[in-house]
Parts: structure tokens; C-alpha cells; sequence
């Protein structure tokens, strides 16, 4: 109280400590883009990016899911968060371009690749990549989770939690059957208008294992068996998991 100007030198203070600035609270707006603002609006590429999105969402990359899309709400989450995202994807690219191949940001994978199977993998996630001409060797690329309203509501105002079981996906009706709770034993409800919720997220996914049944499956050619991978950390130097599932076989991973 009674504090007029700071230095510079003073900036974390200033920063961390309320008693020199406003209440600072996490929280997050959204509005309605989608069928509420008609085109042209600024939020078209978006919006086409996610309908398309969803027109491809059912099996085989085939016409949409088994479910209706009704609406899309845009979120603006604080600007901190925005740019703690932005410098994770740069700090990352910016390991990866200057590392050694192999090294501790740019590893192989364990026990090599010997059947060919993780490049097949692989190459069904480079499919999803977005541009980006101002990386080197990052990759972005637009996903979905499905989840209940209660846990949708964490997510935008703390963001995801770092958890193996966190799944992400491409599919819109893979995403849609963890938003209605079909994979629980006990279904999450809707909200009042009947409506359950996708997230749709830029991701960053890092380094990637891709997951193949020969040296991650106990019994490989059993399509219904789980993975050794299931529920446990990460693979060492890896950020993050890919899987390429089949709903004919449990939605276990294929080649």
C-alpha cells in the first residue's frame, strides 16, 4: 500500500505478489462460432478446419460419425497460457534442431525398428500434420478428446493434466464414444440441451512413439490382447504415444 513505481528490478513482485497488482484468477470465456455466426466471419478457417474435421471423423477416414454436430464454441483461455504453448513448441523445436541424431531430444527407438512396423505407424500420424514452415522439426496438428462436461470444464481453465491415460485422437467418433462415457462403467451424462463435449486442441506432440504389436503386445497376433504400454509412464525421451486402433479388434493398435 502506498507503492508507487517499481524498477525493473522489482518485476517478480510485482508479478507474484497481489499485494502490487489486481486479483489474478484463471479463467476462461467462450462464444458460440458455429451455426450462430454466419460466414464471412473471423473465425472461418477454424471453423472450416473443424468441420472438416468431423465430416471425415467415422471409420476409415469415411463420411462423419455417428453423431450430430450441433455447435462449436470458441475458447479464449488466458494469454499466459497461449504463450507458455507457444515456447514449449519452440523450445522443443529448438532442441531438436540442434541436437544429435540420435541424442536425448532426437532418440531411436528402443530395440530399433526392425520389422518396419513403427514406420507404418508413423506414417498414418504424419498425415495429420498442419503446416509449418516456421518449424524445422516440430509438428502441430489439431486433435480431439472426448470427456464429460465437468472434466471439459477443467481442461479449458487449467488445461490438460500430464497423465498416461490422457488420449487424444483425429477421430471424431472415437472421441464422441469417450464423451458419452461409453468406454466407463458408468455413462456421463449430458447437459440440459442434450449435448455432450469434444475438445478440439492445437497439440504438440513431440518426440512420438509409435506404438506396433510386435514389440509392444505380449502376444502380437492376438488382436483383442493389450498392450504392455497400457496405463504406464512414457517411453524414456518420448513425449508422447501414438496408436493406430481398430474398433473391429477393442480398439487395440494395428500396423
Amino acid at each position: 500500500p502506498g507503492v508507487g513505481l517499481l524498477s525493473m528490478a522489482a518485476g517478480p513482485l510485482a508479478h507474484f505478489n497481489s499485494q502490487y497488482q489486481s486479483a489474478r484468477r484463471r479463467c476462461y470465456s467462450g462464444l458460440d462460432i458455429w451455426p450462430t455466426v454466419a460466414p464471412p466471419s473471423k473465425f472461418d478457417v477454424e471453423v472450416t478446419m473443424l468441420r472438416e474435421l468431423w465430416a471425415e471423423g467415422g471409420r476409415g477416414r469415411q463420411a462423419g460419425p455417428n453423431f450430430t454436430l450441433t455447435r462449436i464454441e470458441a475458447i479464449d483461455v488466458p494469454a499466459s497460457d497461449r504463450q507458455a504453448f507457444y515456447n514449449l513448441v519452440e523450445q522443443m523445436d529448438s532442441r531438436r534442431s540442434s541436437s544429435a541424431t540420435p541424442g536425448p531430444f532426437n532418440p531411436n527407438y528402443p530395440n530399433g525398428d526392425p520389422t518396419g512396423e513403427k514406420a507404418a505407424v508413423f506414417e498414418q500420424l504424419r498425415a495429420r500434420f498442419l503446416p509449418r514452415d516456421r518449424l524445422r522439426n516440430q509438428n502441430i496438428m489439431l486433435a480431439l478428446h472426448g470427456c464429460s462436461h465437468e472434466v471439459s470444464d477443467s481442461v479449458c481453465r487449467d488445461g490438460f493434466a500430464v497423465v498416461p491415460y490422457r488420449d487424444l485422437t483425429t477421430y471424431a467418433e472415437y472421441a464422441c464414444r469417450y464423451a458419452t462415457g461409453e468406454f466407463k462403467e458408468q455413462r456421463n451424462p449430458p447437459n440440459s440441451a442434450g449435448e455432450h463435449v469434444l475438445i478440439a486442441a492445437f497439440v504438440a506432440p513431440g518426440m512420438v512413439y509409435p506404438v506396433s504389436r510386435t514389440p509392444d503386445y505380449a502376444r502380437p497376433s492376438n488382436l483383442t490382447s493389450k498392450s504392455k504400454l497400457k496405463d504406464r509412464a512414457l517411453q524414456p525421451q518420448f513425449n508422447s504415444h501414438y496408436a493406430f486402433v481398430s474398433a473391429a479388434n477393442n480398439y487395440e493398435c494395428m500396423d
